[in-house]
């Protein structure tokens, strides 16, 4: 089926590309290279043009001869803008991009010479952490390392601008990186790199390349909204395998086991990354999957076009690890393979096998605030999970020439995830036992296909996309107590009520689109772009109280344009236009029959003072669709206590409003990084959620008028003085949202704000070090006609203490915070110690974390919703010590 398919690819591209294969114009570029010193020529010096940031692809080479002069002979001038490198011993690396048809031949090239001498490097080569040429800044990775780094994000996470998540993921300067190389291939996409990035070595790299404006050579590059941010890992590893195992054991029968394989081939790449622990660490991150798996471009097909993404249960346990568990075993394979037999072609195929089993318990006091009664509820709560998921990507780039580009994407999902759970709740003088048994399967599959084509000096995109979604849920309850107005079997023991409940949904989608960009002058393009959608929506729900098995649908189609303009290069740019569109939404079971036509404009302004300095202004309005299960009026059980009435919603356009303003400087020089957002979000003519209650049962369902208001500010600031790193993170959120609770009407409001200080020492020569983090988030929820208001803070922070020397290197982490609410207040002091020993390829390990709570270890939270006010205490993973041996190959 593969081959058939890529078969059929291939045939259909070529006979799409056949009309447009005519000759382009050649030309001949001549220079010279000269010191930058002393303008004497620099003989023998390389000369590189090429179609990708990287030199890799669509490459013409030369050499200068003894006066410095050099000659490419037969340059196409399609595509326009291509790289020029220049390199020679004794000399920094000169890269700039030209303009093929505004290039003044002959070009004169001036190198800088390079401060490390042969008789310095010992000397000087260590003081320079960082060099900017061009677009690439090169971090000196080593002079990074203290050799406390338990891996390659540890040692990133250092360098000026570089964040490093949990998951692996790397951001520079608050962005993300989007792409990952090594050595200058693409080896880690495929939702590799950030489980690459938290289990490879931090001796791995040699050096580090930030390459701030990459291309692969595409004839769409020189189209982009944006940089597109590429980390390249220059390893200097010349052999076929590496990579590295790693593998440890316990108290408590604790245990984590890694493995990265990297096989490097002149035309074939492949990576293994496995992972398996019951530590409760994350083995795949929900960043790393979109960036990686999905990619932020295939969520969106064509230049106007939009997307989103939803996930199956068992995606979402592996992507969402609950933080309320007390037992947790995961285990994750990934296979990564990347074939590029020619430069024309390249194949990627991306497979993810996740299986997962937890346990989790809390105890919670629930205030119920009635209109004829306030009571108080203790809750009790046992569940255990099950999770496994089987994901699978294939991508395809064919590249039969300069002017055009085909992708296709085919993505299968398929799950299967189980939830258990046992409830005891206490009010008053009764007691309810209850419980809760529920199976999901799960099928996605995606198909895209998007056609690039050089159309004179504009840019042709067509392409489509099909999805098709298939769920299934079986929920069985039982309680001692019937609280559900439905029918209902007997039981026996703790539970003489069972209900029984199956849902299947199941909806598909097309849609198709073509656009044109073409320059205008003055660096401003023009854009158009027309879309097609078809979709369709099914919900099956069979309950005791329906003789048969209730059918709901909605149909939506779309026809929309889009008109704008875009420069995005220079020191202002903009990209403005409005898409016009109309939209028809069916659902027969309700006889909604609706029809509306939108303008939905967007703009952006951006002011590029320089490379490392800018301000920009993004604002859009949209619409924000209702789903199907917004609508659905068969009426069902969602838990022991809570019911799904029927929707009083009819109207099926919910519309959105963003604005956000995005300021940048940075001087990695100076070793000062400002990076500030303000974003403001409206959502209006949603679904309004509606919530009545009867003592512990809840009914809810959604009528017209929802909205929800958001606002959000984030500042980050960091500074490198002598022998210190400091840095400064702030974030305020202001949320409002409406709602219907006990027969009025209601506003949420919740603030939030975090702020954290942080200062590491950079003492190289010295085998101590230290970090220190205090951090402080309060939070306050509350509503504006109801009693029930919710205020809970936490404070702590940590103190680590690094010690390096030779082949040894510890780290000793104090932690503290306290958190508070309106019923709790508790203490947690805590320890990680981490210990290595490093023998040439082998490293001994002890592993400590949290070590204060070995057996146990409790959290608090505090919810509010429109009917009650919960305060919980829930059990959390516990901590471990482990010794682990690990092999570097």
């Amino acid at each position: 089926m593969k081959f058939s398919h890529l078969t059929a690819m291939l045939c259909f591209t070529a006979c799409m590309a056949t009309p447009f294969c005519v000759s382009a114009q050649n030309i001949n570029l001549t220079g010279r290279v000269s010191s930058e010193a002393n303008s004497e020529p620099v003989p023998f010096a390389t000369v590189v043009l090429s179609t990708d940031s990287l030199g890799r692809q669509g490459m013409k080479f030369t050499t200068t001869n003894a006066n410095g002069q050099f000659t490419l002979r037969d340059v196409p001038t399609n595509p326009r803008q291509r790289w020029l490198t220049v390199r020679s011993v004794g000399y920094e690396q000169h890269s700039q991009r030209i303009d093929m048809s505004t290039v003044q031949s002959p070009l004169n090239i001036a190198l800088a010479t390079s401060t490390i001498g042969i008789e310095e490097v010992a000397v000087r080569a260590r003081g320079r952490d960082v060099v900017q040429r061009g677009d690439t800044i090169v971090f000196n990775a080593q002079n990074y390392a203290s050799g406390t780094e338990q891996n390659l994000g540890e040692l990133i996470s250092k360098m000026p601008g570089m964040e490093v998540d949990g998951g692996g993921r790397v951001s520079y300067q608050g962005q993300k990186i989007d792409k990952m190389l090594i050595d200058g291939r693409d080896v880690l996409s495929k939702a590799s790199s950030g489980a690459a990035i938290n289990t490879l070595s931090a001796d791995f790299a040699n050096s580090i390349e930030l390459l701030t404006d990459y291309n692969e050579g595409d004839v769409t590059d020189k189209f982009k909204n944006k940089e597109t941010l590429a980390l390249n890992i220059k390893s200097g590893r010349k052999a076929a395998f590496n990579g590295n195992i790693e593998a440890g054991g316990g108290i408590n029968n604790r245990y984590h086991a890694k493995a990265t394989v990297f096989a490097l081939m002149s035309k074939f790449s492949v990576s293994i990354l496995g992972n398996a622990n019951n530590t409760g660490e994350t083995t795949l991150s929900m960043q790393d999957y979109i960036a990686n798996v999905v990619g932020y471009s295939n969520l969106v097909s064509g230049s106007s076009g939009g997307g989103f993404m939803e996930f199956s249960t068992a995606m979402h346990q592996m992507l969402f690890p609950p933080s309320n568990e007390y037992a947790r075993r995961a285990q994750m394979l990934n296979l990564n393979a990347t074939w590029e037999p020619t430069e024309k072609y390249k194949l990627r195929y991306n497979i993810i096998a996740h299986g997962s089993k937890s346990h989790g318990g809390e105890e919670q006091l629930q205030r119920y605030t009635l209109p004829d009664s306030t009571f108080t509820n203790t809750s009790r709560t046992e569940k255990q999970k099950s999770d496994v998921l089987y994901s699978q990507h294939l991508d395809q780039r064919w590249r039969p020439s300069e002017r055009f580009t085909l992708k296709a994407n085919t993505m299968l999902d398929i799950s299967k995830s189980a939830y258990n759970a046992t409830f005891t709740d206490v009010y008053g003088n009764e007691r309810m036992h209850s419980f809760d048994h529920t199976n999901n399967t799960g099928l996605d599959a995606h198909q895209t296909l998007d056609l690039g084509l050089q159309v004179g000096e504009g840019l042709l995109s067509l392409g489509g996309i099909a999805k098709f979604t298939q769920g299934a849920t079986r929920e069985n309850l039982g309680t001692n107590t019937p609280l559900l107005p439905m029918p209902f079997a007997a039981g026996s023991g703790d539970y003489t009520a069972l209900y029984a409940l199956n849902r299947a949904e199941r909806s598909s989608e097309a849609q198709g689109h073509l656009g044109m960009i073409y320059p205008i002058g003055a660096g401003i393009n023009a854009k158009a772009d027309l879309q097609a959608r078809y979709g369709i929506e099914h919900y099956d729900i069979a309950t005791p109280s329906l003789t048969d098995t209730a059918r709901e649908s909605l149909t939506r189609t779309a026809l929309q344009g889009y008109l704008g303009l875009m420069r995005n290069n220079g020191m202002f740019r903009f990209n403005c236009g409005a898409h016009i569109s109309a939209h028809k939404a069916r659902t027969p079971y309700t006889q909604i029959d609706t029809s509306m036509v939108c303008i939905e404009p967007q703009l952006y302004l951006g002011l590029r003072f320089d490379k490392n300095h800018s301000l920009s202004l993004t604002a859009k309005h949209n619409m924000s669709p209702n789903g199907l299960s917004d609508f659905l009026q068969t009426p069902w059980a969602s838990g022991y206590n809570t019911m799904q009435q029927p929707s009083q919603l009819t109207n099926p356009f919910g519309q959105r409003l963003e604005i956000a303003a995005h300021y940048l400087l940075s001087s990695l020089f100076h070793g000062l990084m400002l990076f500030g957002v303000v974003a403001y979000s409206h959502d209006y003519n949603q679904a309004l959620p509606v919530t009545d209650a009867n003592g512990l049962l809840v009914n809810n369902y959604e009528r017209d008028g929802g909205w929800q208001t958001t606002t959000m500010a984030q500042l980050s600031v960091s500074k490198n003085i002598p022998y210190f790193d400091l840095k400064l993170a702030a974030q305020y959120t202001d949320a409002a949202s409406n709602l219907v609770h006990l027969g009025e009407e209601d506003e949420l409001q919740i603030q939030r704000f975090s702020t954290s200080f942080t200062a590491m020492s950079k003492f190289r020569q010295n085998p101590v070090n230290f970090e220190l983090e205090a951090k402080y988030a309060p939070s306050v929820q509350h509503f504006d006609h109801g009693q029930a208001r919710s205020n809970s803070q936490e404070i702590g922070g940590h103190a680590k203490l690094i010690l390096g020397k030779g082949p040894w290197a510890c780290t000793i982490t104090g932690k503290y915070a306290r958190t508070t609410d309106t019923q709790h207040e508790r203490e947690v002091f805590d320890a990680d110690l981490n210990m290595r020993y490093k023998f040439k390829k082998l490293e001994l390990k002890l592993i400590g974390h949290n070590l204060l709570h070995i057996n146990n270890y409790e959290w608090l939270s505090e919810t509010l919703n429109s009917v009650v006010q919960s305060s919980s205490v829930y059990r959390r993973i516990p901590g471990h010590l482990m010794l682990a041996l690990g092999w570097q190959f």
